[in-house]
């Protein structure tokens, strides 16, 4: 073991016994597969964690709270889930003598994606029929940010009023998101991807609420 190394170690014990002090236990959770990453197959650790609000977010945040993991890093990674019950923590990034960041998960969402026409040439209309999606994502939780904006006025008039919402999710094995993939949170309400962008931080999309 090198000196870094042993030096990132002990910090990282150091954060576990601080933990214990400040926190409290929570079940760390490594998503396998695209549906209910918290399920209980997924619980790898057991650990006391805490969680402080970074007073800089830069441009990280994009609205949304960056928070500062206060736990034993030496297990967990990018895309991990930390729970007690009460909150979803997911970290984002873990760099080495750097704090550990997470986002708290405040809404749960599944994502579907609308088939194919079945054949070329005329197709009925009509709205996207559930049984025509692709689940991609099922009970995902996430971060959503509301930021009050509404559409401008290149949209359609239809479209007028309609809320835009932030939403982050941690890097997992799940598939590719695009433009075009239906959201549904556990409030009810739906809406349309209209940006998925990836990052070593994760995936942030920009969704358009449906018109319940």
């Amino acid at each position: 073991m090198t000196r870094s190394d042993r030096i990132q170690d002990a910090l990282h014990r150091g954060l576990g016994v601080a933990a214990r002090g400040l926190g409290a236990w929570c079940d760390a959770y490594r998503p396998r597969c695209a549906t209910d990453p918290l399920d209980s197959a997924n619980c790898f650790l057991r650990l006391p964690a805490s969680f402080l609000p970074q007073r800089e977010t830069q441009d990280v945040s994009h609205g949304h709270r960056v928070w500062q993991g206060v736990f034993d890093a030496a297990y967990t990674c990018p895309g991990d889930y930390l729970s007690n019950g009460d909150y979803r923590f997911f970290v984002i990034a873990q760099e080495p003598f750097q704090p550990v960041l997470c986002i708290c998960g405040n809404r749960v969402v599944s994502i579907r994606r609308p088939s194919a026409p079945a054949a070329a040439g005329v197709n009925g209309y009509g709205g996207v029929l559930r049984r025509d999606t692709i689940p991609l994502l099922t009970r995902w939780p996430v971060s959503v940010v509301t930021p009050g904006e509404t559409v401008g006025r290149t949209d359609l008039p239809a479209d007028a009023g309609l809320a835009r919402w932030s939403v982050w999710l941690p890097l997992a094995p799940i598939p590719a998101l695009r433009a075009g993939d239906l959201l549904e949170d556990d409030l009810g309400r739906s809406g349309v991807v209209t940006t998925a962008d990836l990052s070593a931080l994760g995936w942030r999309l920009t969704v358009k609420q449906a018109e319940n």
